[in-house]
């Protein structure tokens, strides 16, 4: 399982990573957001992007940012894709999947994960839970965006199920230079002033 903590900047901007995995693998793609009211509102959709999957509908496609479809992954021979999305109504984690359920609970109106090695709470918005990659050896692409043309923090947990927290994962280094220790702004508490939510 790989997990990482980002911004997400005002204009909309997608968190791809790719893995070669065998054939019939489960996949999984989450999404949490902090616990905090200027959040709320933001939702996080996923697509999963890789050889032997489904083409999207039209439909499917006008939900994805431009930015994601002009991504030259969607020119490869053979690709297809899968889109999930996070439900509007998180007063329940009905949403969630069957490893999530056993974690979560619902506080204070609203599906919350409780993460105890870091000792975090995070509201999961997107639980992409069983995504079925059918193609030994192709590699799968995923991208996170938000829902809305607004900003907000986004943790994602990309993977397998099979947690290894000691291999090192290469990481994009954010265009965000201001400290994001206390990312679930529990510890410190609001970080309005610093991470604004713009729409």
């Amino acid at each position: 399982m790989f997990s990482t903590c980002r911004k997400e900047e005002l204009e909309v901007k997608q968190h791809i990573k790719h893995s070669k995995i065998a054939a019939g693998q489960l996949f999984y793609i989450g999404v949490g957001i902090p616990p905090q009211a200027r959040f709320a509102d933001l939702r996080a959709d996923a697509v999963l992007i890789g050889p032997g999957l489904p083409a999207l509908s039209s439909a499917d496609r006008a939900l994805i940012p431009p930015e994601v479809l002009a991504d030259p992954v969607w020119n490869i021979a053979g690709v297809g894709a899968i889109l999930r999305r996070s439900p509007a109504d998180q007063s329940t984690c009905a949403h969630l999947g069957e490893v999530m359920q056993r974690s979560s609970s619902v506080v204070n109106g609203r599906c919350n994960f409780y993460e105890p090695f870091g000792r975090t709470n995070s509201w999961r918005v997107l639980d992409a839970d069983g995504n079925f990659l059918p193609t030994a050896g192709g590699t799968y692409y995923a991208a996170v965006f938000l829902q809305s043309h607004s900003s907000g923090k986004v943790g994602i947990a990309l993977g397998t199920w099979v947690e290894n927290f000691w291999t090192p994962h290469p990481q994009s280094t954010p265009a965000c230079t201001r400290e994001i220790i206390d990312f679930s702004e529990e510890k410190d508490g609001d970080q309005s002033d610093c991470f604004p939510v713009q729409q």
